[in-house]
């Protein structure tokens, strides 16, 4: 049955499309059908042949790809509340990752957190990014206090605005087309990201080395202590200016600078101390394991940062060092000399006597040379990859009602 309202046309359409769209109701194109999961102790039921999925086995915004890694017997499924989902269903987390979306390409069976449309009517695909769409609205539908979630009768009775069936097959797809490039774009993230690390290991264990330019091998590395590589939290006599950018520990991430807070002196909090300089580098002394470290590249005098970050500046190549302080070997030996649980911290005494590896300083430049050329692609990359998220929420916010 059709439901009554006023004007239902979306703010962006395809032109050989027109005319109003229909609203109807979730339950009357789709019956649904929950999940369940078989007995954890009994480990014969987790040895069989049917795929079987929990909420974390979804993509956030994926619509596309599910991840399949357990099967279970013909018995399991009849010893509990799971139930053979058919292939092209719209599966809906209802309860843990309430929100999370996707369509089935194989028949499964999934946990109880599922509520699995099956279509008796309308574009699967579209259906889908409908429900993705329509997802932020699940979380005022909440049943229970312990877990939010919504119930079969939520989804039942949920208004959906429904164009023909060919402009639904011409959203989908074009949608679809805007997810493979997401996907595509996160493929090459994890690639980048695991050929910088491989690169890293085998350049600081010194068995990828650098020659000079007439040929010759570079001198032995040294072992130094930070504190003889670089000054650790430099005294300047220079006073901290009126006004600032201030740099705290949620300022920067994955190595880049997201906010700041420009702030008056007499408003700062007593955090605010290192006044930096171009080529300066803050180390993340709180949970160093984040690695959210900055390299700080600006030519700007009013940028402060907190005392919550080790100020470093050197004299060697500081790009070197910057790269140097992301290598797993550094980070253990960092975390070995933090303090606390929750937030396991070191002070800057003990991190000035860890030792690094020191190159001479023209192969410090070349290294340091080839990583941040390798930093700036992962950056392009993954500004084009959240250009793209954007570009697909504001897409969804425009074609759908």
């Amino acid at each position: 049955m059709s439901i009554m309202y006023k004007q239902v046309i979306p703010k962006l359409r395809f032109p050989e499309f027109g005319g109003m769209w229909e609203v109807k109701k979730f339950g009357d194109i789709a019956k649904f059908i929950g999940g369940g999961t078989p007995s954890t102790k009994t480990n014969e039921y987790w040895r069989g042949e049917v795929p079987w999925i929990s909420s974390s086995d979804l993509i956030e915004g994926d619509v596309h790809r599910i991840k399949i890694h357990r099967f279970i017997t013909e018995e399991a499924i009849k010893s509990s509340a799971t139930k053979i989902i058919p292939a092209g269903s719209v599966l809906i987390v209802s309860r843990v990752g309430v929100g999370k979306v996707a369509i089935n390409k194989v028949p499964l069976c999934t946990s109880q957190d599922f509520q699995c449309a099956i279509l008796t009517s309308a574009d699967k695909i579209f259906i889908a990014y409908l429900i993705q769409f329509k997802a932020q609205k699940f979380t005022q539908l909440n049943q229970g206090t312990s877990i939010k979630g919504v119930v079969k009768e939520d989804l039942n009775n949920l208004p959906l605005s429904l164009p023909l069936l060919s402009e639904q097959t011409k959203i989908a797809d074009f949608l679809t087309v805007i997810d493979d490039y997401i996907q595509k774009l996160t493929k090459k993230k994890v690639l980048l990201e695991q050929y910088k690390k491989g690169l890293m290991q085998q350049i600081f264990s010194q068995k990828i080395r650098f020659k000079a330019d007439n040929g010759n091998d570079y001198q032995v590395w040294e072992i130094k202590k930070i504190k003889e590589a670089v000054t650790v939290n430099p005294i300047t006599k220079q006073k901290l200016p009126a006004a600032f950018n201030y740099i705290d520990l949620e300022s920067v991430e994955n190595g880049v600078l997201n906010k700041t807070i420009f702030l008056n002196i007499k408003e700062a909090p007593s955090r605010a101390q290192r006044l930096l300089q171009k080529n300066d580098i803050l180390y993340q002394m709180v949970r160093p394991y984040q690695k959210n470290n900055l390299f700080f590249d600006l030519e700007q005098n009013n940028y402060v940062a907190s005392t919550g970050y080790a100020q470093l500046r050197t004299v060697n190549n500081p790009q070197y060092i910057y790269q140097y302080l992301h290598t797993d070997s550094f980070v253990n030996d960092v975390m070995l000399r933090c303090t606390g649980t929750s937030y396991p911290a070191i002070n800057s005494t003990d991190l000035s006597d860890i030792k690094i590896l020191l190159p001479s300083l023209p192969e410090q430049t070349k290294i340091a040379k080839l990583l941040t050329v390798m930093d700036e692609k992962i950056r392009l990359n993954n500004t084009l990859l959240e250009q793209s998220k954007l570009f697909k929420k504001a897409m969804l916010q425009q074609l759908f009602v």
